[in-house]
């Protein structure tokens, strides 16, 4: 359930969780493995800072050159009435800004940023492949669960988004299959690149 993604020398890792026989406990801290070092370090985040919600399950990735790692989506339980929880798919989406530490084998130093949706983001969901082309984040696939009293039902996608990081907006990408057309130019081309 926990997220991890490499940024300069260090290994970032946020949250994910717990299960024992008492329960299940999801965590949004976030520790960096120093590669140099071969330590782990926890970051302290005052609690007066803005933050994501305890989570598994999120997309984390990292823009090495904007020193910033992006995190969106994840799954979540919350609580419902007493000790009751429900599960929840989340769809919000942060920016963690870092900056090398002064001295060596100390903490990067670390601030979360909320983004605001715009244009046309990816449903709630949770598990979602995502990678780094160019200046976009693109996100693939994902199940958004659905629990019932006794039961829990996965809806899986199969559609394609990405994030422009400049314009900070979502964009839906649709995937056209080869018309017929394409194909016999295709053909062609490697008839005539075989007959040389």
């Amino acid at each position: 359930g926990h997220r991890m993604t490499l940024w300069k020398h260090y290994l970032v890792l946020f949250g994910g969780f717990y299960e024992t026989t008492r329960g299940l406990k999801r965590f949004n801290d976030l520790y960096f493995f120093d590669l140099r070092e071969q330590k782990w370090i926890q970051a302290e985040i005052p609690n007066t800072a803005q933050q994501p919600s305890p989570r598994s399950g999120c997309q984390f990735i990292a823009h090495a050159s904007k020193d910033t790692v992006y995190m969106y989506g994840g799954y979540a339980k919350v609580v419902v009435t007493g000790n009751k929880q429900k599960g929840k798919n989340l769809d919000d989406m942060w920016a963690l800004h870092l900056t090398l530490p002064k001295v060596s084998g100390q903490c990067p130093g670390v601030r979360w940023e909320p983004i605001s949706k715009k244009g046309s983001p990816p449903c709630r969901r949770s598990g979602a492949s995502s990678i780094l082309y160019k200046n976009r984040i693109l996100l693939f696939g994902g199940v958004t669960d659905k629990e019932s009293t006794n039961d829990v039902e996965g809806e899986f996608h199969n559609t394609l988004h990405a994030f422009d990081l400049d314009r900070h907006r979502w964009y839906s990408l649709e995937v056209k299959p080869k018309t017929k057309s394409t194909n016999r130019k295709q053909k062609k081309k490697e008839e005539t690149t075989f007959i040389r």
